[in-house]
């Protein structure tokens, strides 16, 4: 269903073969596309941030994948992001390149909503602690070592 008219939403509708597309911004700046297929059982909500490696300082590369890593060590409210997802019965997974931060989750499409609130709570309210920073920093630097040298 489109967003309302008194919304003040750049709306926009784009048709491909199979599904409606609509695709709309936030009043926070947030770009939305919602590509619904009735047919599946399953849904995937996919969360690009444009900023990557490109974004580092010289000196300080690497800084991209571990705050990456450390976007799944939970939130103020979330203290098992990926347990909450398992239990809506999902998986999730992340990357980072030169120029984004993907997030994505998979689950069954009867809980979306459980899949969004998690996004918008990781965005929202990250937490960071000192245990969780050096374990992910540990788990970096051996991706590190096995693709690189």
């Amino acid at each position: 269903m489109p967003p309302s008219s008194q919304s003040n939403l750049d709306y926009h509708l784009i048709f491909n073969s199979r599904t409606l597309l609509h695709r709309f911004s936030l009043e926070n700046g947030l770009r939305v596309v919602l590509d619904y297929d009735p047919t599946q059982a399953m849904a995937v909500v996919d969360v690009l941030y444009n900023v990557g490696s490109r974004d580092e300082h010289p000196g300080h590369t690497g800084m991209a994948h571990l705050f990456e890593h450390l976007m799944f060590g939970g939130s103020a409210n979330i203290a098992d992001f990926d347990g909450e997802l398992t239990r809506a019965g999902g998986q999730s997974n992340a990357w980072t390149s030169t120029d984004y931060t993907n997030f994505f989750d998979i689950l069954p499409a009867a809980n979306i909503e459980t899949a969004l609130w998690l996004e918008s709570d990781r965005m929202l309210s990250l937490a960071f602690a000192e245990k969780p920073l050096e374990v992910q920093r540990q788990v970096v630097v051996e991706e590190f070592k096995q693709v690189c040298l």
